[in-house]
């Protein structure tokens, strides 16, 4: 019986069109879909980068359970730090981290973000941030974000915790898009470390992306 099962995983294995991926392979698999399907910014250096950090682990995975998929997303989304704040990446993807560098412009930048991943479909406009409600001291307390969009006023609160991004803001503002009925929404997933990964695009795009990484996708 033994001898008989060995025999059938040899020819599934040997057999024509039953090749058996390696990591790597998967991988670029992957990458090769997600360019197909529409995600812009993906280079072949950042692909070659990611790549070459998993194989210098020892072995083509991460021992915390990162994704190599999950990494070039993250780094096409990340952007740049300049002396005049946050430049948006150019992509239609968006990493964003809970930890923040410009704290006191973190919600701005968010919805800034938004508009960018939507190519300017989403606008928002009369954006403020008020941190009088945050004792600089602790680094807590309140701090209320308000814009306008599609002509209406929202307000929004969110929880302070130093230099911190509380992401209930983010689930806010996909309540906000989803209620104009658009077909394209607001959708993100978890970074697996402190952040998110943005973008917004139509429900059957969505399960697409969550077919070819098989990523949790939340909005």
């Amino acid at each position: 019986m033994k001898g008989k099962f060995i025999l059938i995983l040899l020819l599934i294995v040997l057999l024509p069109g039953c090749k058996v991926k390696t990591p790597q392979q998967d991988f670029h698999d992957r990458i090769d879909k997600l360019i197909e399907l529409g995600v812009t910014g993906i280079t072949n250096d950042i692909v070659l980068d990611v790549e070459e950090w998993y194989r210098e682990q020892g072995e083509f995975y991460n021992p915390y359970g990162y994704s190599p998929v999950l990494d070039v997303l993250g780094w096409v989304g990340m952007g740049e730090y300049g002396d005049d704040g946050w430049i948006l990446p150019e992509s239609n993807i968006c990493s964003i981290s809970a930890e923040v560098m410009y704290v006191d412009t973190m919600y701005t930048d968010l919805l800034r973000a938004v508009s960018m991943v939507s190519g300017g479909e989403v606008v928002f406009t009369q954006v403020s941030e008020d941190w009088s409600g945050v004792s600089l001291e602790s680094g807590h307390g309140k701090v209320t974000i308000s814009f306008v969009y599609e002509g209406e006023v929202h307000v929004l609160t969110a929880t302070a915790t130093y230099d911190w991004m509380d992401f209930g803001v983010l689930d806010d503002v996909c309540d906000i898009l989803k209620k104009d009925g658009d077909d394209k929404q607001l959708y993100y997933i978890s970074d697996e470390v402190s952040g998110v990964i943005i973008f917004y695009n139509t429900k059957e795009w969505m399960k697409e992306f969550r077919g070819i990484t098989g990523f949790q996708v939340y909005g």
